[in-house]
C-alpha cells in the first residue's frame, strides 16, 4: 500500500470508489505523523537552515503544551514495516548535518524532556574533525543517551548527479559507497544503528530510491507533509524549518497536518505524459498536478507552487492545477493545503529540473 497514492494507472470507476472508501478508511486511522527537520539551532549560522535557540525551545514546548507524543525513530520504523496505524498528534524529531549546535542548543532541551531524536550525519565531515560539526565522541554520547544517529551520506553531495563521462554503473557503485561507507564509519564509532537515510539537499530520484530499497533503507526527503502509510519509504516527507518557516504559528500548522485524503496523485508534462520521478525529463517545461478524490474536499484544496497561489480546475472527481510558465532550474514544488476542523490536509510533491540545456544548476 505504500506506494499506491503514486500510481497514475487509470482505473475502473468501480474500482475507484471502492478504492477511495479503502484509503479513506485508512485516513481515519492514519491521522498525523509528523516528522520535523531541523539544522543549526543558532542565531550565527547561515539564515536559511537555521532557527534560534529561543524559537527551537518554543517549538518544544508547543508540543507538550498540547499533548503530543515524540515517537523514535525506531518506533516508527517498527510501526510502517507493521502496516499500523500511524497515531494521531505524535511527531518524530530530526537533525540534518551533525552541527555542534545541535549538541550545545538542543540536546540539553531534548534531555530534559527525556524526548528521543534522530541526527542524520555525513561521515567525512567527523571524520575531518570539522570545527563546524560534532565529534565522534560527542555523537558517542548522545547514542548512548538513546538518540539514533542516522546516515546522510559520506560527503554531503548532490547524489542524483552524474559525474563527467560517468557511466550509470559507475554512478551506481559511488553511491553505493557513499551510503554504505557512511553506515559503516557511524555503526564503527557510535554501535549499530537504524538504517535510515536522509536524502542531502533534499534531491533524490527513482534510481536512487531503488537503490536505497536495494540495501533496506528507509529515506527522508524535505518535501513538506505529514507521514501516511501509502508513502513511499524510501521518501517519506519531513517539514524543515528554518529562515523564514518556523514561528509559531506556522510550526503549530504544520505539526498538526493531517495527510490529504485523496484517491489518486498525478503529475503530468505539456505532452500528458505521466511523470513519476521527481527529475523531470529534459524536455518538461510545463507541469500539472492532478488529484482525484470526493468533490466536497477538492473544493476546498488550495495549492501553490514556490509561495504563489495557483489556479484550480474542478472537473468531476478530479482537480487540475498547472504551473505558471516553464519550471525553473533547480528545486521546487507543489503544495496543497485544505482546512479540516481547525486543521489542515497537507500534501508536497517535489519537481528537480536540470537547466534548458540538459546540463546540472549551481548551488
Amino acid at each position: 500500500m505504500n506506494r499506491l497514492i503514486n500510481r497514475a494507472k487509470p482505473l475502473g470507476r468501480l474500482r475507484q470508489i471502492l478504492l477511495g472508501m479503502l484509503l479513506l478508511l485508512a485516513w481515519q486511522h492514519s491521522n498525523a505523523l509528523v516528522v520535523l527537520q531541523y539544522h543549526h539551532i543558532s542565531e550565527s549560522t547561515p539564515p536559511a537552515t537555521s532557527i534560534s535557540p529561543e524559537r527551537f525551545s518554543q517549538h518544544m514546548a508547543w508540543l507538550a503544551d498540547n499533548q503530543y507524543h515524540i515517537l523514535s525513530m525506531e518506533d516508527l520504523l517498527a510501526l510502517l514495516k507493521k502496516s499500523e496505524a500511524l497515531p494521531d498528534k505524535t511527531v518524530v524529531i530530526t537533525f540534518d548535518d551533525g552541527y555542534t549546535s545541535i549538541y550545545s542548543a538542543a540536546w540539553p532541551v531534548l534531555k530534559k524532556r527525556g524526548w528521543p531524536f534522530t541526527v542524520f550525519v555525513n561521515s567525512q565531515h567527523h571524520d575531518e574533525k570539522n570545527s563546524h560539526y560534532m565529534t565522534w565522541a560527542q555523537l558517542r554520547e548522545m547514542a548512548d543517551a538513546g538518540v539514533t544517529i542516522g546516515n546522510h551520506s559520506v560527503t554531503h553531495g548532490l547524489m542524483i548527479r552524474l559525474q563527467q563521462d560517468e557511466k550509470p554503473a559507475e554512478w551506481q557503485a559511488r553511491m553505493r559507497q557513499e551510503i554504505e561507507g557512511a553506515q559503516k564509519r557511524i555503526d564503527q564509532e557510535v554501535g549499530r544503528q537504524a538504517k535510515v537515510f536522509a536524502y542531502p539537499f533534499g534531491e533524490h530520484n527513482q534510481d536512487l530510491e531503488k537503490l536505497l530499497a536495494e540495501l533496506k533503507y528507509v529515506a527522508f526527503a524535505q518535501h513538506s507533509g505529514p507521514v501516511a502509510l501509502f508513502d513511499s519509504w524510501q521518501a517519506l516527507p519531513r517539514f524543515p524549518f528554518g529562515g523564514a518557516y518556523g514561528d509559531i504559528k506556522d510550526f503549530a500548522l504544520k505539526a498538526s497536518s493531517l495527510p490529504m485524503p485523496l484517491q489518486q496523485v498525478t503529475l503530468i508534462n505539456e505532452k500528458k505524459q505521466s511523470l513519476t520521478d521527481a527529475l523531470l525529463p529534459d524536455n518538461t517545461e510545463k507541469v500539472t498536478l492532478i488529484l482525484a478524490g470526493e468533490n466536497t474536499l477538492l473544493k476546498k484544496i488550495s495549492c501553490f507552487y514556490s509561495g504563489q497561489p495557483l489556479p484550480a480546475e474542478i472537473r468531476g472527481d478530479r482537480l487540475y492545477v498547472s504551473s505558471k510558465g516553464a519550471i525553473p532550474a533547480g528545486r521546487s514544488r507543489f503544495n496543497c493545503t485544505a482546512p479540516e476542523k481547525g486543521r489542515f490536509y497537507w500534501l508536497s510533491k517535489m519537481l528537480i529540473r536540470k537547466n534548458p540545456d540538459g546540463s546540472w544548476y549551481k548551488e
